[in-house]
């Protein structure tokens, strides 16, 4: 390595390890603060019958248990020696269940998308997919393919010269993988089943303005009572789908890039690069097997609360809930401690009343 080259080297790793250091924790509070009160939010009474929530429940769940393991094994490895340079089960362990955890997220928005473009579709046999009840079974049914396709990580990844890898054949087995199960599967329900719903809606949204038109005054007197919950549920619908979409187009702008870096890697292997190409390629699979990653997997609820008005409003009812009764709470208990020490007269003594 030549002293031109070893100051750009040196650099770049030490942004590297600095933006790793101040963005980690950053995402690791924020992605765990956002994935739990995304569960709170989705869960509760107006949302929770809708077989969207489900899912954005369901891979909340799983973003949330990716973020924690994958941050906090990756903190504990700076700061102390990194059990995947010398522990081969911990090695797999670790790969396997990062791998399932985004997989399984990943295919519960694309089902997602496919239970919004149900739920906006002219048919009903379609629109029956859009029930909570067959929500439940989807979810259950991917996370258990993603506990079982993943196990090819379980054989091939081994600790080898002090490094968590894999034979080099498996290298480009690795790289299509990859690319099936994060750039082209996944994106490609989104993007499909997600303009399809958008489609839809619009029809339906146009349907009913021309219906609304149509309508006399006299009608309008008579359903005052129904109204107003069939335009409330359908904009929780239209809400859910914005949130959803936003999801997607974060998915891909973050989740396709990583392919395409192990697609690069596979096929440069053998090729001879200089210490500053090395560095940059270190540098780029970082920034898109983890930065990107990270923000992701983190961001569902910031995104959700700038774009839809019925997410930031049950949100704030729902803290506002818990709040008051924890209030009540604390007040009765305060209350029940003063009247058990209250000093009152027995029989012409003073006494203190005590519990029996």
């Amino acid at each position: 390595m030549s002293d031109s080259t070893t100051p750009f080297v040196l650099t770049l790793s030490c942004i590297q390890q600095k933006m790793s250091l101040i963005s980690m924790p950053i995402f690791l509070t924020l992605g765990t603060v956002g994935n739990l009160l995304n569960c709170l939010v989705f869960l509760q009474k107006t949302l929770r019958s809708n077989s969207c929530s489900i899912y954005f429940v369901a891979a909340s769940i799983a973003y949330l248990l990716f973020l924690d393991f994958s941050i906090g094994t990756n903190l504990y490895a700076i700061y102390f020696k990194d059990p995947t340079t010398y522990i081969s089960p911990y090695c797999k362990f670790r790969t396997y269940f990062l791998s399932s955890c985004l997989c399984a997220a990943r295919f519960i928005l694309a089902f997602a998308c496919v239970d919004r473009y149900a739920m906006c579709s002219r048919h009903s046999r379609i629109r029956n997919f859009s029930q909570p009840r067959i929500a439940a079974y989807v979810i259950a049914i991917i996370v258990g393919l993603w506990i079982l396709i993943p196990i090819h990580v379980l054989v091939f990844y081994k600790v080898e010269n002090g490094r968590c890898t894999v034979p080099e054949a498996y290298l480009y087995f690795n790289a299509a993988y990859s690319v099936l199960i994060g750039a082209a599967l996944p994106p490609g329900i989104m993007i499909v089943f997600s303009a399809l719903a958008v489609r839809s809606l619009r029809g339906i949204r146009k349907s009913i303005r021309q219906a609304i038109v149509q309508v006399n005054n006299a009608s309008i007197r008579d359903s005052a009572t129904t109204t107003p919950m069939s335009i409330r549920i359908k904009q929780h619908d239209h809400q859910l789908l914005k949130m959803l979409l936003v999801d997607v187009i974060l998915y891909c702008l973050s989740n396709i890039p990583p392919p395409m870096s192990n697609i690069y890697s596979s096929v440069t292997l053998k090729w001879n690069k200089t210490p500053e190409q090395i560095q940059l390629q270190k540098f780029f699979t970082y920034l898109v097997s983890q930065f990107f990653i990270y923000f992701s997997t983190s961001a569902s609820l910031y995104t959700n609360l700038m774009i839809s008005k019925i997410f930031r409003h049950e949100l704030i009812s729902a803290l506002l809930r818990h709040f008051l009764s924890t209030r009540r709470v604390l007040i009765r208990v305060y209350t029940n401690g003063n009247t058990n020490n209250t000093v009152t007269p027995i029989n012409g003594i003073v006494g203190a009343n005590t519990a029996p």
